[in-house]
Parts: C-alpha cells; sequence; structure tokens
C-alpha cells in the first residue's frame, strides 16, 4: 500500500513538472543537423534547378526538410498551441517559407527558411505563429541544416516573432551581409498581463563562400507598456537611428546606433553603440558612450 501511494505521488509530480516546465513559445536553441547523402541528394537536385528562390516550395522538399528539424522544435510548437484553448488543440502544423537564396558558385548554395509554428484552427493561423531562422548550406559534396536562436533560451517566455528579410544590400570584406528582421510581440492567445511589450531585433550573417557566419545582432526598437489601474499605464519607448559607414572598397567598416530611451514621455536617456569590423580577428568589436 505504501509503495503504492508513493508511485501515485511521483505521477503526480511528474504530471505537475510537465505542466509547469510546458513551452508557450518555440525553443531558442541552435542546432546543426548533417543531412544523410540520400536526403542530400534529393536537396541538391531540387535546388540545383535553381539561379534564384523558387516562387513556392515543393510540398515534398518542404516535408523532407520539417523532418529533420530536431525533436524540441517540434514538441515545442505542439506545446505551445495546446496552451490556446481547447478549440486548438492538436492543431499545430509547420510550415517552411524562403527568406533569402543565394547561389555562390556551382551547386554552393545558402538558403534561409523562416520555420512557422502555427495552428490550423479557425481564426488561428494568420494572426498568432511563431518563428525561427534556419540556413540550408548545401553543396556537391554534403548538406547542413543550422537552426539560429534571436534570444536566450527561456522556459517561461511567451512571446511570439515574425520574420522578414531586411532589404539593405551590404558587404563585409568582399562577402555579402544579409539581415533579417525579428519582429517580437508578447501577444499571444496562451496568457496576458500588466506588461505588453512589440520590439524589433536585427541579426546580420556574413555569407563566406561555402560558410555562414552569425555576425550580429542588436535590438532596433521596442515599446513596453504597464498597465495600472491605481496610477495609470506607463510607456517606456527604445527607439534607434542607424549610420552606416564604408571604407573605400564599399565594404562595411562600422555601424552606429544613437538611441534614446522615454518613459512616460518624459526626457529620456540616450547614447550611441559602436560596431566596428575587425578585419583580422574576422569579427565586430562593440564600444559605447
Amino acid at each position: 500500500m505504501f509503495l503504492k501511494i508513493i508511485a501515485i505521488l511521483i505521477s503526480i509530480f511528474l504530471i505537475i513538472s510537465n505542466q509547469t516546465s510546458a513551452q508557450l513559445n518555440l525553443p531558442q536553441l541552435k542546432v546543426e543537423v548533417n543531412i544523410k547523402q540520400k536526403d542530400h541528394k534529393t536537396l541538391l537536385k531540387y535546388f540545383g534547378q535553381f539561379e534564384q528562390a523558387p516562387t513556392e516550395l515543393d510540398s515534398k522538399i518542404e516535408k523532407l526538410l520539417l523532418s529533420l528539424f530536431p525533436k524540441e522544435y517540434k514538441r515545442g510548437c505542439e506545446s505551445m498551441i495546446s496552451h490556446w484553448g481547447e478549440f486548438a488543440k492538436n492543431t499545430a502544423s509547420n510550415a517552411l517559407r524562403i527568406l533569402y537564396f543565394r547561389k555562390s558558385e556551382k551547386n554552393v548554395y545558402q538558403i534561409f527558411f523562416a520555420f512557422t509554428c502555427f495552428s490550423n484552427a479557425k481564426g488561428y493561423g494568420d494572426k498568432f505563429y511563431d518563428e525561427r531562422l534556419a540556413v540550408l548550406n548545401l553543396d556537391s559534396a554534403s548538406s547542413k541544416l543550422t537552426i539560429y536562436p534571436h534570444s536566450n533560451p527561456c522556459d517561461t517566455c511567451s512571446e511570439l516573432t515574425r520574420m522578414a528579410l531586411e532589404e539593405d544590400t551590404l558587404t563585409v570584406s568582399g562577402n555579402p551581409f544579409v539581415g533579417f528582421i525579428f519582429g517580437i510581440s508578447n501577444k499571444n492567445p496562451c496568457c496576458d498581463g500588466p506588461i505588453n511589450f512589440n520590439e524589433e531585433i536585427l541579426k546580420f550573417f556574413i555569407l563566406e563562400p561555402t560558410n555562414v557566419i552569425d555576425a550580429l545582432t542588436f535590438r532596433k526598437f521596442r515599446k513596453e507598456i504597464i498597465h495600472d489601474e491605481v496610477l495609470g499605464d506607463s510607456t517606456t519607448l527604445y527607439q534607434t537611428q542607424i549610420d552606416i559607414e564604408k571604407d573605400k572598397k564599399g565594404d562595411l567598416s562600422k555601424i552606429a546606433i544613437y538611441h534614446t530611451t522615454t518613459v512616460k514621455d518624459e526626457p529620456g536617456r540616450s547614447g550611441i553603440i559602436f560596431y566596428t569590423w575587425n578585419r583580422k580577428a574576422e569579427r565586430f568589436d562593440e564600444g559605447a558612450r
């Protein structure tokens, strides 16, 4: 009888633990997946016919790419959707869309995708979803899928992200310098609270002929509103102006971010953050004042 009670208590503990650690959005994990030769040949044959991004991804290729994503992302999507109410349970789904497509030489490709988690339930699909960035590196011999987080891992965070390509075309040391905009909001069907925010994060990559370098990430904008029925709402606004310097060759040499933070429209704090390209170390060095 004693052992039976212990077993029941352990079961209850495991259920509670699973509920409290349940994912409210997609994970923020960097994962690299080396693709099997059979799948590699399929991907190379498909993308090898294009000089630029296909207008629509073939459904079989999309299914193959989605099957390569690790279980943490698939489970995270299902967990996120399960918190959107009874109507949305068991309606989790995934999709891929191409954000950026580059063919650097014959049979050498770097393809950036948005991995999207959404619900098939009516009224959810276009309104609420979460996205993560993935890159397919493809050449004649092998291929690899890499998922890049844009924030730190968090088991209790609920913000949702939408992604887009930053349109400005730049180069660093002669290589493309490609940026992506991450629009982030905590407007999530799972939960509500006294603090609402939305922000934009910029993330840049350097594309070497056969390599992708995660080069630079910074916040561009943030608006946070704290609701207080007694004292009234308080709004904090972080805004930036971004200036870019180039060297004689036309390559990016420095990024200056002039930022201002205001609270309740009162005079705010301001400053400058510099990111200077260190050609020898092949990295951006940060400075501020």
